[in-house]
């Protein structure tokens, strides 16, 4: 056996005993294995007036017993963050006991034997479905006590059920669910200063959006030249970043020139009565201005216009700043046609501890999409082939400790 074959065996054993680690360090996700569930409370779509009870201290946290009273939290934060206080899910919640599916770029809602496609309405004779609105701005505690949230249908510009995170979520498991928007994860859209642990997602995350256009104008200061040629670089639009796909950049603009004996390129391309048009994929383009003589040259009228993609689908978190997940598991599909990942979209500032990606993912960030800032990866895995552990590192000092793509091996 070559060394080559040897390392291979050495590194699988390695992954196969960092999976159990990781289970064995999650002693709720075994108790949600191998519990058997006596009760199916299906949600009928109604809000609740209250919650079940409690006064939502860490003695006495508030009980969310069924699809009504989540919705009631939903409804409830239009005017209270809850920051600080306590909830505690008492029992499996099913949102809709149809089995969720996607093939072929079609979304799959089967119940009793009927199966209907369907737009993001999902209506037609057959039935419609029950829709829970994001649980946004949350500030407390939520503990999932370990049981399932199955059957969650969103479809929004940014869908999963916690938007605009600024607290803690706990032993949670979400399985059976479609969740689908121009943004779309299972658990977070966008976290601050958060704690998100022991998380396990199983079902589909659907971001295929269309192609967005942004206009903007462009300012450029005068060109000074004397008897010389001076080549300037124009940033576009900085607020473009790195993970959207451009598919084109429009740029247009006139400029005048203190003399007939000098030249100006846009991209090294001639330009002719004093006006210019370029396309590019660039967030960036150059001018390069000449002069035999003394003079400026000055832009007016200067326009652009961007064709590009932002959507992102991931299996937990969306985009996440100062916040740490721990023990948090992607066994999801996850598919966009821009950005897809296993576990978080963009990690700004933030740690990802003993976790794993074992779900369909079909762009390259297996683990994550964008690293930006001081993070941390540690002990963290990815699984699914064609994958790479992470997409794109920009601006990042990045500590990985213990975290390989499994699938490379």
């Amino acid at each position: 056996m070559t060394k080559l074959n040897y390392r291979k065996i050495t590194y699988l054993v390695i992954g196969l005993i960092f999976i159990m680690a990781i289970s064995i360090t999650i002693p709720s996700l075994a108790r949600y294995k191998n519990r058997v569930n006596t009760e199916i409370n299906v949600w009928d779509g109604t809000v609740a007036t209250s919650f079940k009870s409690g006064e939502g201290t860490i003695s006495s946290p508030y009980i969310i017993s069924n699809g009504s009273e989540l919705a009631y939290l939903s409804d409830s934060l239009k005017t209270n963050n809850y920051e600080g206080m306590y909830f505690k899910i008492s029992s499996d919640i099913v949102l809709n006991n149809g089995k969720f599916n996607y093939e072929d770029n079609k979304y799959i809602y089967e119940i009793d034997n009927d199966k209907y496609y369907s737009d993001t309405e999902y209506t037609d004779e057959v039935g419609s479905l029950n829709i829970l609105s994001p649980l946004e701005g949350f500030k407390g505690i939520f503990n999932g006590d370990s049981h399932i949230i199955s059957g969650l249908y969103m479809y929004n510009d940014e869908s999963a059920l916690f938007k605009s995170l600024n607290g803690t979520i706990e032993k949670l498991y979400i399985k059976n669910s479609l969740l689908t928007g121009n943004k779309a994860a299972s658990l977070v859209t966008n976290s601050t200063s958060s704690i998100i642990n022991e998380v396990l997602f199983e079902g589909f995350v659907i971001s295929n959006a269309e192609s967005k256009i942004k206009k903007g104008t462009i300012s450029i200061d005068t060109i000074e030249l004397n008897n010389n040629k001076k080549t300037i670089t124009v940033n576009i639009d900085d607020s473009i970043k790195s993970y959207n796909n451009i598919s084109s950049i429009k740029v247009s603009g006139d400029y005048h020139i203190d003399t007939n004996n000098g030249t100006v390129l846009v991209n090294d391309t001639s330009t002719s009565n004093n006006h210019f048009e370029i396309t590019t994929k660039n967030n960036s383009f150059t001018i390069t201005a000449s002069s035999t003589e003394i003079s400026n040259v000055s832009f007016e009228n200067v326009s652009y216009e961007i064709t590009y993609n932002d959507n992102m689908a991931s299996g937990i978190a969306l985009d996440v700043t100062n916040t740490e997940l721990t023990n948090v598991i992607n066994k999801g599909n996850i598919y966009s046609n821009n950005v897809s990942s296993g576990l978080v979209g963009i990690l700004n500032n933030s740690k990802i501890t003993n976790a794993y990606n074992n779900g369909v993912v079909n762009t390259l960030g297996g683990v994550a999409s964008y690293i930006t800032g001081k993070s941390n990866l540690i002990n963290v895995y990815n699984s699914y082939e064609n994958t790479s552990l992470i997409n794109i590192v920009e601006d990042s000092t990045l500590n990985i400790i213990g975290s390989f793509n499994i699938s490379n091996i």
